[in-house]
This record gives C-alpha cells, structure tokens and sequence, in this order.
C-alpha cells in the first residue's frame, strides 16, 4: 500500500466502502477503534513496489492507546514514517518538515519493540 492510501486507510471515518451499501467496512473506524479495545498498541507496516517510475516505499505507523493515555494527549495522534529505496538505501521521506519526521520516528522507537529505524526497516 502506497503511503499516501495508508494515511487514508488509517484515518478515521475514512471508507473507499462508503457508498456500498450492506458491506463491513462502510464508516472506516472499525480497525482502528477494535485495535485499541482488543490490544492498545499496534504497529502496522506496509510496502509499496516501485511502479510506473515511482520508487518502492515502506510506511510505518504506530496507533498506541498507551502512548496517547501516558502522554495525556486529547486528540489522537498516530505518528507515520515513510521511507523510499534508493539504489541499494532506504531514506525517509519527509512531508511536513525534517524535525516532524525525526519526532514521528522518535515517538515509534520509543513506543515500540525497535531501537531504531533500522530495526523497523
């Protein structure tokens, strides 16, 4: 999956199903609100091969009931890396800006099994 189709698909309320009717998957929060009943902390990885001249990609994202009720955060913040393979590396791919990208990253090190971008990778 594209990193652009995660941040749609891991939004809530977001449904490429909205408009079928009779289909699980119509409203868009049921991943996302049964994650957090069933097990707190997720980590979902996605790959995306390079086709039509785009480079492959690999997204990373962590949505942590832990993290958001240890943090005292109000608003649900779900913290997204994406990387690019270029030749033989991975680089991250930054949308916002250098230090948004270093915090998200930081903030899945820290709330995850991994140590570093590396491990995730």
């Amino acid at each position: 999956m594209s990193p652009d189709k995660m941040r749609q698909c891991m939004s809530l309320g977001y449904s490429s199903k909205s408009k079928c009717a009779n289909i699980i998957g119509q409203y868009g929060n049921g991943f996302k609100t049964s994650t957090m009943r069933l097990g707190a902390d997720i980590i979902v990885f996605s790959c995306c091969e390079g086709k039509d001249a785009k480079l492959p990609t690999k997204s990373i994202e962590l949505l942590s009931y832990t993290f958001l009720k240890s943090t005292g955060k109000e608003d649900i913040v779900v913290p997204m890396i994406d990387f690019e393979k270029k030749g033989h590396d991975w680089t991250k791919i930054v949308r916002l800006s250098p230090e948004d990208c270093h915090k998200n990253l930081e903030t899945i090190v820290h709330w995850s099994p991994y140590s570093n971008a590396d491990e995730l990778l």
